[in-house]
């Protein structure tokens, strides 16, 4: 969407561009909420251009880019129109509320203070040279140098890309992504342009280059770390054909469930719908009603017995979900409690839990036990 504006500004099919930048910075905002903040920056852009030149033309390009966004929701409006209350639950309340609890329920709550967000958002930036950049383009604004279109709107991405990194709580390395294209195009702009000169280019040059050294460090860290580790494609590659030739052997039929669904995916084997969103909606599920979780086809802490015993699945696969709150817990004494046979993988850290070939009682016992469940849930005969 930045390089789409930029082009349409030097003059190449501004109309078509226009239009282009809409659309991808409406995308933008379909895919997270936050980045609504740098698509308002180039409205405000057009705004005032429109407010300046009072032509035809300026209105007629910010109506293009205006349809460009409009095009870009009716994915959204189709979801919305499909399951509205669904739609409301996972873009606008799980995001909400969601995060907060988790975050207290670990013991982590002082990560969502405004003073953890700036110290979150100072490391993230002085992994690399992006902070370094920041500085030199936050100081432009007080020097000599170009004030024309590219340059305001590079700016107005820069200020809105920022405050979209800030606004979620709390602040993780991803949330940066709106800032940093805008950020070192307009360094770019300024280290042409000669705004950073003398003595001053020369420190400029010296940061860049450790903060560099700093942010290539990482990716080597992590690069050992996934090839030392179990959490990487290849381990978990083998880990899924292993769990498929293991239940092919037994005779299972049916689905997995697991909070850990990247680790199945290649079992030859479906996962079970209920736990498609992995560990996010079963964490947080105890917000919703169990009606609400019947129609939205998930499961909870809370509704995890019932709901699993209703139709019981082929086998549970737990393993990855490690930490504090023991997430896991309630999937493994499940499979425990009811007779699923474990066998550890030889990879990496998966638990497989195989149901018995018998019938299982679990049906009959909850149908008479239990008051709260008596009709049938939307997956049954499926």
């Amino acid at each position: 969407g930045m390089y789409a504006a930029l082009a349409a500004m030097a003059g190449r099919r501004p109309v078509l561009l226009w239009m282009v930048t809409g659309l991808a910075f409406g995308a933008a905002v379909g895919t997270k909420v936050s980045y609504a903040l740098p698509a308002i920056g180039v409205g405000v852009f057009l705004l005032v251009d429109v407010l300046r030149r009072r032509d035809r033309v300026s209105v007629i390009l910010a109506s293009a880019c205006a349809l460009g966004a409009l095009i870009s929701f009716v994915p959204l409006a189709l979801l919305y129109a499909k399951a509205p209350a669904a739609f409301i639950y996972g873009v606008i309340d799980f995001g909400a509320e969601a995060p907060f609890q988790w975050y207290r329920l670990k013991g982590h709550g002082h990560r969502l203070g405004i003073d953890w967000k700036l110290i979150d958002t100072a490391a993230i930036l002085l992994r690399g040279p992006a902070c370094v950049a920041l500085v030199v383009v936050a100081s432009t604004a007080f020097r000599r140098g170009k004030r024309d279109g590219p340059h305001l709107l590079l700016d107005l991405l820069v200020i809105t890309g920022l405050a979209a990194a800030l606004l979620p709580t709390p602040t993780w390395k991803q949330y940066l992504m709106p800032l940093l294209p805008p950020l070192f195009v307009r360094l770019g702009f300024a280290w042409q342009e000669g705004v950073v000169a003398g003595r001053w280019r020369r420190i400029t040059i010296r940061a860049f280059a450790l903060s560099a050294l700093v942010g290539l460090a990482q990716p080597v860290l992590w690069g050992w770390w996934l090839v030392a580790g179990s959490a990487n494609s290849v381990t978990m590659t083998r880990e899924a054909h292993w769990i498929g030739e293991r239940l092919r052997a037994a005779g299972a039929r049916g689905n997995i469930a697991t909070l850990t669904p990247q680790v199945t995916l290649d079992s030859g084997f479906a996962l079970d719908p209920r736990f498609a969103p992995g560990p996010f909606a079963y964490r947080s599920g105890d917000m919703l009603s169990d009606e609400e979780q019947r129609t939205f086809l998930i499961v909870s802490p809370r509704t995890l017995d019932r709901f699993l015993a209703e139709r019981p699945p082929a086998a549970l696969v737990t393993g990855y979900e490690v930490d504090r709150t023991d997430l896991e817990g309630g999937l493994r004494a499940f499979a425990l409690r009811n007779g699923y046979r474990r066998v550890h993988s030889p990879f990496g850290k998966a638990e497989l839990f195989i149901r018995p070939a018998k019938a299982s009682p679990l049906r009959a016992h909850y149908s008479s036990s239990s008051s709260t469940t008596t009709d049938s849930p939307p997956w049954a005969g499926k």
